[in-house]
């Protein structure tokens, strides 16, 4: 069972970090499940790979599935707190705003943060909380096994998990100011020590294929905190419709998941985000 202590530092990330010999950079990398690279091995998440092809720079992993904007803040204190982070990545994803009403086993009864009248926001719990009763560790529990193992071929075990709804709360709630507000919490943040954020829109594979056949209107702008703050983003909208373009889009995510990369995928989107980086003057891996 996960813990808001254990959440907010990921002990085999942390170990990356100590494995590399006199780093010379830390670069955050903020998410769910896209960064953390849900159904493949942790080695193969796009900031292992990325470490791996710059081994003077910790490129530290802290993305966790189902979590959202106010996660990622919290994280990023956290983290500030602990290392010198020099880059920070964000990876949002469409779901990012109906992810901040998820309610988490280690801070009940509501969201992770608390807002002032003026926007500042702080944590609303200060400590995890322990399980407390049997419909709470069920609550907040993972599906069992063999229903998660269906899910992969089944509609009715895929209609199961969506009706039992997961986490309390989750994706019942669109707020889009608060989700605007945590943003603009985080671009501030970074601002205030001096580090530069880079925003990652990831593109789920049906919104590629819409926007390659014309089949539906396709949101190509980024949100308006981001815009106004000015610094580097991208969309990996293009990227993906090159690769749909070349036939390979199917390759590139996992049978029946249409949001998760698959190991290929997370290759291909590593290469296209290191070369990006590096163009934009944050990253340096051809040393």
């Amino acid at each position: 069972m996960k813990t808001l202590a254990t959440d907010f530092f990921r002990a085999s990330s942390f170990l990356r970090t100590i494995r590399c010999l006199s780093p010379t950079g830390f670069v955050l990398w903020l998410g769910d499940s896209v960064v953390e690279a849900v159904g493949n091995e942790f080695e193969d998440s796009i900031p292992e790979l990325l470490t791996a092809r710059q081994p003077s720079t910790a490129h530290v992993n802290m993305g966790y599935a189902g979590t959202g904007t106010d996660f990622h803040l919290l994280t990023l204190e956290r983290c500030l707190a602990r290392f010198p982070v020099d880059l920070v990545v964000l990876v949002a994803v469409d779901n990012d705003v109906e992810d901040l009403s998820n309610e988490y086993a280690c801070c009940p009864g509501g969201n992770l943060l608390l807002w002032s009248s003026t926007g500042e926001a702080r944590p609303r719990c200060t400590e995890a909380r322990r399980i407390r009763s049997p419909f709470e560790m069920i609550a907040h529990s993972p599906f069992p096994y063999p229903l998660r193992v269906a899910a992969s071929f089944s509609y009715f075990a895929r209609w199961s998990i969506a009706m039992w709804g997961g986490r309390p709360g989750a994706g019942t709630t669109k707020d889009v100011t608060r989700w605007e507000q945590t943003l603009a919490a985080i671009v501030r943040r970074c601002r205030q020590e001096g580090i530069p954020l880079v925003y990652v829109r990831h593109r789920m594979r049906w919104s590629v294929v819409d926007a390659a056949t014309g089949a539906g209107g396709t949101d190509e702008s980024f949100p308006r905190i981001i815009e106004e703050a000015g610094g580097a983003r991208i969309d990996l909208l293009e990227p993906l419709m090159n690769e749909y373009e070349k036939g390979s889009l199917d390759s590139l995510f996992p049978p029946g998941d249409p949001t998760h990369f698959s190991k290929e995928g997370l290759g291909v989107m590593a290469e296209v985000l290191s070369r990006w980086l590096e163009a934009e003057g944050l990253l340096r891996l051809s040393e």
